[in-house]
């Protein structure tokens, strides 16, 4: 089973199965737009609270961010005597769960606590991580260091698929010959880089359909919960004429697919599936 995969009641079905990062103590400078940012590489990161670590399930595939400063209840810049009995309850915790990788990290300068870690194999780090910029940084680089040192292949994806009764217009445009044909079909799935649309025969005008074909550019337009989405250039990449469905293909780095300003509606409609998704986790798990 992917890491999140569940029903969202508003919606459909959420399948992700990005390579996870769960940070304790995570700096408040990694807002919802960064971790949306991180999770279009297949990275999830997630606020993770210390008194469930030993609760954490399937360790082995995930990578740990531990903020040790509000651990050690030490303010941000201070030299006060670092609490090593909490730091060695701190790391049999961590021995015993075998995560995949584990990253420490504090503000705090004292060489006691880095030969601690050091004897204990877990990487620590002395550096401010409340700048954003540095903080998904790292996350990025020791998530992609950890996958290649292990040889270990991402196969990771977002999709979202929505319900057949949840119907949600699709307005397709197909430019030929200084003439636009408009089909409107449904949404059936849609991720951060593509998605699928049927269409029924009620909707089919003068079989528009059978004018489509594979590498085809459309220009679509839809609305998903309040977000207007637009897409100037959605390349056609499969075709299923039996099921009259389509599956199209868009770069949201790209401007001529896709303006930033639609690709950040994109964006944020599917991050607040992500995070209605985790609302009902953490309640069934309480």
């Amino acid at each position: 089973m992917s890491f999140i995969e569940a029903k969202i009641k508003s919606l459909g079905q959420i399948h992700a199965m990005p390579r996870k990062v769960f940070w304790i103590g995570m700096p408040e400078s990694i807002r919802d737009k960064n971790r949306m940012d991180l999770l279009q590489k297949d990275i999830w990161v997630e606020n993770y609270p210390l008194g469930k670590l030993t609760e954490l399930e399937t360790p082995s595939e995930v990578i740990l961010f531990i903020n040790l400063d509000p651990i050690l209840h030490t303010a941000r810049g201070t030299t006060a005597a670092p609490e090593l009995s909490t730091i060695k309850n701190l790391i049999k915790n961590i021995q015993t769960l075998k995560p995949m990788h584990t990253l420490v990290h504090s503000t705090i300068i004292n060489p006691k606590i880095q030969e601690v870690f050091t004897m204990a194999s877990i990487t620590y780090m002395e550096k401010n991580l409340h700048d954003t910029a540095s903080a998904t940084a790292i996350v990025l680089k020791l998530v992609n260091h950890v996958y290649e040192t292990m040889n270990r292949t991402s196969r990771s994806y977002l999709r979202i698929e929505i319900a057949d009764t949840k119907k949600i217009p699709v307005k397709c445009q197909l430019q030929e010959n200084k003439q636009k044909h408009v089909i409107t079909g449904f949404l059936a799935d849609l991720s951060l880089n593509g998605m699928q649309i049927k269409f029924y025969d009620e909707n089919l005008d003068k079989n528009i359909f059978l004018k489509l074909k594979i590498k085809d550019f459309l220009e679509i337009s839809l609305t998903l919960d309040h977000f207007t989405i637009k897409i100037q250039k959605a390349l056609i990449v499969r075709m299923d004429s039996q099921n009259k469905s389509i599956s199209v293909y868009f770069d949201i780095h790209n401007e001529k697919m896709i303006k930033s300003v639609f690709a950040d509606s994109l964006t944020d409609s599917i991050y607040q599936l992500i995070k209605e998704f985790q609302k009902n986790r953490q309640a069934e798990a309480v």
